[in-house]
Formats: C-alpha cells, structure tokens, sequence
C-alpha cells in the first residue's frame, strides 16, 4: 500500500550513508590501511571532502559548543570513512594554502586557532570536528586523531605553529577537567589517543618543542589521584604505555647522532614503568609491558 511504501521510503538509509557502512565493513574486515590505499588522493579533492565532512559533523560540532544540536546531519559511519579519506588526504604534498579556495582566515571567535594564520583556511574547518570526534564513542575517535596528527605535522601547519597551538589546547583540557564520569573519561581517553598518534607518527625534530609538556603531562596522569578513573581503563593505561615507549625508543635513535638528547633518565624510568605493568591484572596491560 501507499502507507506501508512510506514507511519504507522513510527507514532507508542515504546512498551515501550507505557505502560508508560497507566501507566499513571492509575496513574491519581487511584493515583500514587496505581500504583507505583505494581511495583518491589528488589534492583536488581535499575540499570536497571536507565540505562532506562538515555536512556530516554539523550536529557533532554544534553539540560541543553548547548550541541547539537539533537532528543529527550524518551517520558516524560517515563521519568515520570521511575523516579517513581527510586524513590520507593530508599527505598531499602541496601547501594547503595553494589548495584551498578560501581568500581570507575563517573568523574563530574565541577559539585557539586564533593563535594562528592559518591563510588556507582548512585547518581552521577541520580541526573543530576533529576535537568533536575525538570525544565521540565510535571509530571516528581514532580517525579523528589520526586526521589532526596527519594535519598538525605538515611542514606548513608546523611552520604557521598549528602543531605547538594543538598540542598545547589538548594537554590543557585534559588538565582543566579530570575526567570525574563516562563522558569525561572517554573525551579524555580521545586527547590521549591524538597523542598517542603524534609521538607515533611524528620524528623528533618535528615534535622536540612539545616533548616535555607532552612527558610532563603523561607523568600527572600515571601518579596524580585526578586521573584515577582515566587510569582504571585498560585502553587509556595501555596508551601511556605506547607514548612511553615510542619516545624511549625515539631518543634512543636520535642520541646516537645528537649527543646533546638526555635520554637516561627518561628510559629508566619507562623501563620501571614497563617492568610495573607486566604485574597488571589486565591481560593486554602485562603483555604490553
């Protein structure tokens, strides 16, 4: 009947919330570096996907702003392979100030980004769906830090200072407010993870400058009682385990040309840190260490 064609015209997904979902799929099914490896990576496609992305985050970005966030704009499936597809996309070697089409910096308000000039006007676009994504419960948290990594170690991005204005506004918000319930711990576990991607991703030169709030931040979570409910999850635990060893191993390989790197103290103290955790009661905890 008419009625019941309706009703079914009403529960039928987009086209293209539908790809995202089987993209999705495969990307659980064979991994994302397989799946993202398909998809184009011709600069003229960084805006367009971007506008896509912006049409799919609008309620997630109103919603962290304390506006009326009304009916959501896109699945998280979306959001999730488009944040994937923004995020290969910043390999693109050219400037993103000779991409965009953008004739002016985006007013920002009170934001951060203020700080900096940013005359493409990209970053000033996905960097606020990043931090919303990267407080979401799904995927997109991941490929939302891993977007924000890939875009603050660009060599224009580092050079305007959008890695240090990052990197300082996320460390910052993780010490404003100690995650108390579910929502806090898992928007802070999403600013651990984008560290956990920097220090990954990123070679000591192009990260040397926020290293030590980095560690000094790393160091308040693992000792202080604030973060004790981050510390009872096992996935934020294990992180911290990865940023220690990813900067233990750093150092190590930069001392052997760099005689100036200190890098001792801090592999000692991971190495206790290491030996600590294989007495965790958490199984991948221990095997980590």
């Amino acid at each position: 009947s008419r009625v019941e064609q309706t009703t079914l015209r009403e529960d039928h997904t987009s086209l293209g919330a539908g790809i995202c979902q089987i993209l999705y799929t495969l990307c659980k099914v064979r991994g994302e570096k397989v799946v993202v490896g398909l998809l184009h990576n011709e600069a003229k496609f960084v805006e367009p996907i971007i506008e896509a992305l912006e049409a799919a985050s609008q309620h997630t970005v109103e919603n962290t702003v304390g506006l009326d966030p009304g009916q959501p704009s896109g699945t998280w499936h979306e959001r999730y392979i488009l944040l994937l597809w923004s995020a290969h996309l910043m390999l693109t070697p050219f400037d993103l100030s000779s991409i965009s089409s953008a004739d002016e910096d985006m007013d920002q308000g009170d934001s951060f980004l203020n700080k900096v000039q940013d005359e493409s006007g990209i970053c000033s676009r996905i960097v606020p769906i990043c931090f919303a994504a990267m407080s979401a419960t799904s995927r997109e948290q991941q490929a939302a830090a891993l977007c924000l990594t890939r875009l603050c170690i660009r060599p224009d991005m580092r050079k305007i200072g959008l890695l240090d204005c990052v990197t300082h506004e996320i460390l910052t918000q993780i010490e404003a407010s100690p995650p108390q319930d579910s929502l806090a711990v898992n928007m802070a576990h999403g600013r651990v993870y984008f560290i956990h991607r920097l220090v990954k991703s990123g070679t000591y030169p192009e990260i040397r400058d926020v290293l030590p709030l980095i560690l000094e931040r790393c160091g308040e979570i693992l000792e202080s009682e604030r973060y004790e409910r981050l510390r009872s999850s096992a996935v934020s635990r294990r992180l911290l385990l990865k940023i220690h060893r990813n900067i233990a191993v750093m150092m190590i390989k930069v001392s052997r040309t760099d005689q100036s790197v200190d890098f001792e103290e801090f592999v000692e103290q991971s190495i206790g840190l290491f030996l600590d955790s294989m007495g965790d009661s958490d199984s991948p905890i221990h095997q980590m260490g």
